[in-house]
């Protein structure tokens, strides 16, 4: 079942810069409106939220990158959540001439020494006991992001949550 997973994410990379190719405008209200309902199915705890900003933009992007990069970035702010009530905000903002996307959680957060690390091929901070996972995602997230011409960075405390933070570069244009 491992190697399954670990396959399946080897085969979603390798298809990533061929994706990335093929744009259109994604509206990200209805793609996360989507993502809803599958995230709070693999969050553990009946309690959990995902909280979306209003007035989300309509991106000019390959939306299966789209949905992959949230998909990652959501499920992980789930997955690494031991808080009675995990939440999971979505939001983003315009910022000189450009739109800075974020995910935030209330999870166990990662501490300073460990945060390039994670962005890693197969670089994982836990066991596959205390938590399951391949250590491909947030690698699949920094390739979509950089294939884009834009960044990806987390801001994090152990034991505070996570904000991870994403640009698109300057060839995706978004507007409300």
């Amino acid at each position: 079942k491992k190697m399954e997973m670990v396959i399946k994410d080897l085969l979603s990379m390798s298809k990533l810069r061929k994706d990335a190719l093929e744009k259109d405008w994604v509206d990200l209200k209805g793609l996360l409106s989507e993502l809803e309902e599958e995230m709070l199915i693999v969050a553990t705890n009946d309690h959990a939220k995902l909280e979306v900003a209003p007035n989300p933009p309509t991106i000019y992007f390959n939306k299966t990158n789209a949905k992959q990069l949230y998909q990652n970035l959501i499920g992980n702010g789930f997955k690494y959540n031991k808080s009675e009530v995990p939440v999971v905000q979505v939001g983003w903002k315009h910022k000189n001439d450009d739109w800075v996307f974020y995910v935030k959680d209330n999870g166990i957060g990662i501490e300073k020494a460990y945060q390039q690390k994670i962005f890693e091929m197969f670089s994982r901070l836990h066991s596959d006991q205390e938590y399951d996972g391949t250590g491909i995602g947030l690698a699949i997230c920094k390739k979509i992001v950089e294939e884009s011409g834009g960044q990806i960075w987390v801001d994090s405390e152990a034991n505070k949550g996570s904000t991870f933070y994403f640009t698109l570069g300057e060839n995706v244009k978004a507007s409300n």
